[in-house]
């Protein structure tokens, strides 16, 4: 499947795999000859086994701007043809059977800045392997990632979004993302951090947009996000009782806080037996 989006498009928030989307929109299937609108960018969506293992050899430099291999449409020999694509920015290699034997070849797309490696098998010690991504501005991780990966990500310095949602991330490990000072997002949906843990995020100044959900978080660590520069915080199946909600939409009314109560939203935040 081809997707397409005009130059310029803002990034907007999408609930799917707790992450960023870009403004893509479906366009048409990709077989035969695809005429693309003049001005627009072009992101490439596959699922299976390439027919033509030449297809992506066969493009021009500036010819894909996006690129999702998901499942077994990635491999180590798809991945080594991606190298010439210079106009790529976006990588997602959601749920492919790839590991740390793949991260030298994705280490060479220079250009990239949107990279998700949800679902991969990709460990701690494979992400060492983004360091040449110097233009890399959001990561996604797997599931398997924990607070070993923290202090070479912190040093990651124009990343601005890193979505650490489902892995195994822990306080311990946000003490060293303390510095990553770059962070605008910042996604911990259903890690193990508690109240003790969001001390350490008042060291992120440019912290706008931050996704507690599913978490232990309780009234106790919302106080310590007051002094943060926050628009939107998430906070749905997490241990905040309403109380601590409003109080949190005093100290920060420019923040918009999800569920919202102005929706109609019902607020019912889960027992403390299912973070044990």
């Amino acid at each position: 499947m081809l997707s397409v989006r005009g130059p310029g498009r803002r990034r907007t928030w999408s609930r799917q795999r707790h992450g960023w989307g870009g403004g893509w929109r479906e366009f048409v299937e990709a077989r035969g000859l695809v005429r693309i609108p003049a001005g627009t960018q072009v992101k490439l969506r596959a699922m299976a086994p390439w027919p033509d293992p030449d297809a992506l050899e066969r493009l021009g430099p500036l010819d894909l701007q996006g690129l999702v291999l998901g499942g077994l449409a990635a491999s180590e020999t798809t991945l080594a043809s991606l190298r010439h694509l210079t106009g790529l920015e976006h990588l997602d290699l959601w749920t492919a059977p790839v590991g740390d034997e793949a991260m030298p070849f994705i280490a060479r797309l220079s250009h990239v800045k949107v990279l998700s490696l949800w679902g991969t098998r990709v460990t701690d010690a494979g992400l060492h392997a983004l360091n040449p991504l110097g233009g890399l501005r959001s990561l996604t991780v797997p599931r398997q990632i924990g607070d070993a990966a923290l202090p070479f990500l912190a040093e990651l310095d124009g990343l601005r979004e890193l979505i650490l949602a489902g892995s195994r991330v822990t306080d311990a490990g946000l003490a060293s993302l303390g510095e990553a000072r770059s962070l605008r997002r910042l996604s911990l949906w259903d890690t193990r951090v508690t109240d003790a843990g969001l001390a350490h995020l008042q060291e992120l100044p440019f912290l706008t947009e931050l996704d507690l959900g599913a978490t232990a978080i309780t009234d106790q660590g919302l106080a310590q996000l007051a002094a943060l520069p926050l628009r939107r915080l998430a906070l749905r199946d997490s241990l905040v009782s309403l109380e601590g909600l409003r109080a949190l939409r005093e100290a920060l009314p420019r923040c918009r806080v999800e569920p919202a109560e102005s929706e109609g939203c019902p607020w019912r935040p889960p027992t403390a037996g299912r973070f044990v």
